[in-house]
């Protein structure tokens, strides 16, 4: 089968779309990738099963009126025709079976050109794209910004369009319960396939020394991820200043936060004074994340409770636990029921720095408890949590397509 994937944004990186064709492609399956083009990005480029097709981004390839009628038209209609020329010479070109569609924004363009070629669409929902949306700052924004980012219009272009795709992919159980209370979807088109570490590909990333060397001296509380509101870093900032005293070898580690979220999250470390005890790092190399965790001592997943974080789980909570770190996380929904399944770590009370503060604390005291979880966690990985499992799910759905 000819399986053609769309991403908006550029590629690589994308941890799971990069799981997702390491086993279409074992399963015989040829795999080609729709993206967008970085400068210092070939326009065609195989990788690993894959053949990557690069466009120019739509404002690169249009004056400024072509650019500005497209953006309206998608707004106005979530039809984007630019990325419809696109998909359609994209299917001519290589003869494609299937478009498996990454995320919600251009899920509604694609289904529109599949059905014309009456070929199958799958939707590959990483997220609860409207939640995300409706968790944005909009102060300051003004009136055509807020229309174009209202959740609400959101969520009725998501019904509409998940009611006609052929099959339907969430990242855990939360999300598919959300999809069947709000837009009454048929239970049977939706796969969880969840965000859980392919345990094979991440043992073959060498650990750097000069990393774990960097802080054996230090008591270290790890944080990997984007640095958005949302994600709770600044609780976690404002729980070091319970810290002082009780834990004078502690250190915390933010690595991911770029941009303004990184200045944003700098001038709170500068406002704290504590730049002695936390250390802002902008975004890495996948390679070596693994050995960030392995100088860690507690990994956190501080995730403000919400709409968005409710229905989500992020790929970190699975690596750190493969890694045999305890786990300190917020009580979202998914990774909550998660670590209290596993018994793998603590929950915190999301937005609340007193009680991670105190969390913290618990496992800096305790070398065995936190060695108790970490193993916890590493079984859970070993026995369930893991690519190996999981992608089962993704082949046997491909299975019922042909």
């Amino acid at each position: 089968m000819n399986i053609g994937m769309i991403l908006k944004g550029k590629f690589p990186p994308d941890i799971r779309v990069e799981k997702e064709v390491r086993t279409l492609s074992s399963e015989g399956h040829n795999l080609f990738l729709l993206c967008c083009m970085n400068e210092d990005q070939p326009r065609e480029e195989f990788i690993e099963g894959l053949r990557i097709h690069r466009i120019n981004k739509p404002w690169e390839n249009m004056n400024l009126f072509g650019h500005k009628w497209n953006a309206l038209i998608f707004h106005l209609t979530f039809r984007n025709h630019y990325w419809a020329k696109e998909i359609t010479k994209f299917i001519k070109m290589y003869n494609l079976d299937v478009l498996h569609v990454h995320d919600l924004p251009l899920l509604g363009t694609a289904f529109s050109v599949g059905k014309k070629f009456k070929i199958p669409v799958i939707a590959d929902l990483h997220e609860n794209y409207p939640a995300a949306l409706g968790i944005l700052n909009k102060t300051g924004m003004n009136f055509w910004n807020r229309f174009c980012t209202n959740p609400k219009r959101w969520s009725l272009y998501e019904r509409m369009t998940l009611a006609s795709v052929d099959k339907i992919i969430v990242v855990v159980q939360e999300a598919r319960n959300r999809l069947l209370e709000e837009h009454n979807i048929d239970e049977r088109k939706i796969t969880i396939l969840m965000n859980v570490v392919d345990r094979k590909n991440f043992s073959r990333i060498e650990l750097m020394p000069d990393i774990l060397n960097r802080y054996k001296k230090n008591f270290v509380v790890l944080y990997v991820g984007g640095g958005g509101i949302h994600r709770g870093l600044d609780s976690v900032i404002y729980s070091f200043r319970y810290l002082h005293d009780q834990a004078p070898d502690i250190k915390l580690l933010l690595i991911g936060p770029t941009g303004m979220e990184f200045n944003r999250i700098a001038k709170i470390i500068s406002e704290e004074k504590l730049h002695r005890k936390v250390e802002l790092i902008d975004w890495q190399e996948f390679e070596k994340i693994p050995s960030y965790i392995k100088a860690s001592d507690v990994c956190l997943v501080p995730h403000l409770r919400n709409r968005h974080t409710d229905t989500t789980i992020p790929h970190k909570l699975f690596q750190y636990m493969f890694m045999k770190k305890p786990v300190l996380v917020s009580d979202c929904k998914p990774i909550k029921r998660i670590v209290e399944e596993t018994a793998s770590g603590l929950i915190f009370k999301s937005g609340k720095p007193k009680d991670l503060a105190r969390k913290i604390i618990n496992l800096y005291r305790n070398k065995d408890l936190r060695l108790l979880y970490g193993q916890k966690g590493y079984d859970a990985v070993m026995n369930h949590y893991n690519w190996e499992k999981e992608s089962k799910k993704l082949i046997s759905l491909y299975k019922s397509l042909t």
